[in-house]
């Protein structure tokens, strides 16, 4: 649908299923090593910080949760390339907005209960999507236009 859009995976349901591989043991080293690694500022030291983490963790005998980390690091930074501004970054690491957004639908039709007309379904449903952008007007909203490129 749009070819050059980047792929962000979830920075929180990948952690999830990194430690999903992990034993009890080790499971507050490898929490904090995971955090290190989306703590750093650049994707290419994100990446050197997470082969490392790999390289400890088939060490400690956590070999598929290495092969787990290895496999989905580069979809998990893609908000740390240049290509994004940096005060975007916080945002777009997860998909909690989504998520947000499809619960609240959800919570507004279960009241309605059944809604008859594919129209009215989408008016209702566009209305609480910009209801969320009238709502950002005293802060910093998601995505300034005075930073969008072309």
């Amino acid at each position: 649908m749009l070819p050059d859009a980047g792929y962000q995976r979830c920075m929180v349901h990948f952690m999830r299923n990194v430690l999903s591989r992990v034993s009890h043991k080790h499971m507050a080293w490898a929490a904090s090593a995971l955090k290190a690694i989306f703590a750093m500022e650049s994707r290419e030291s994100a990446l050197e910080k997470a082969e490392c983490v790999a390289v400890q963790m088939e060490s400690t005998g956590l070999k598929a949760a290495a092969s787990c980390l290895r496999e989905g690091v580069g979809e998990a930074t893609t908000y740390l390339l240049d290509e994004y501004p940096v005060e975007h970054r916080r945002r777009i690491r997860t998909n909690n907005m989504i998520e947000r957004l499809n619960r609240e639908i959800r919570r507004r039709t279960r009241v309605v209960g059944s809604l008859f007309l594919v129209k009215l379904v989408f008016r209702f449903s566009s209305g609480i999507f910009f209801g969320f952008g009238r709502g950002c007007a005293g802060r910093v909203c998601f995505i300034g236009f005075g930073v969008c490129r072309t």
